[in-house]
């Protein structure tokens, strides 16, 4: 498989997180795809080695994880009320994808500005800092 950085256009190479996370062990076994020429990387889906989406700068990276941050507890608040992870996931990045004009979701294929939509969407959705998730939640409309 050949994966090139969507920065640089350099080709990434395969590696273990003991390359890129020096300091957290329970990471060493995964895998992961990095360019050397800007260190862009990304994760691969367990067992492949399939990218789990774009490869990222430090900024780009740090922004995924903000907007999952504000993301699945939404998805998680459905599996609360009953419904499977796989459905619950399925909904919200549905209720998602309609939020963003019909674009299809994947975070992990997101630049920083697409991902600030996703955070400004969901802090709008669960009125962040005043209580519960607002009602209905995307399972229930």
């Amino acid at each position: 498989m050949t994966v090139i950085c969507c920065h640089c256009g350099e080709p990434a190479i395969r590696v273990t997180g003991a390359k890129i996370y020096k300091g957290l062990p329970e990471l060493y076994e995964k895998y992961f795809w990095q360019c050397e020429s800007c260190n862009a990387y990304v994760g691969c889906h367990p067992g492949t080695d399939k990218p789990l989406g774009e490869l990222a700068k430090f900024s780009t990276r740090q922004a995924r994880i903000n907007a999952h941050f504000h993301f699945d507890p939404i998805w998680r608040a459905m599996m609360k009320k009953g419904m499977s992870k796989s459905r619950a996931r399925k909904q919200a990045y549905g209720w998602l994808s309609a939020q963003l004009g019909g674009r299809q979701p994947n975070i992990s294929s997101m630049d920083e500005t697409t991902c600030k939509q996703v955070i400004d969407i969901c802090k709008a959705y669960t009125k962040e800092g005043s209580g519960p998730f607002i009602s209905p939640l995307p399972g229930d409309v």
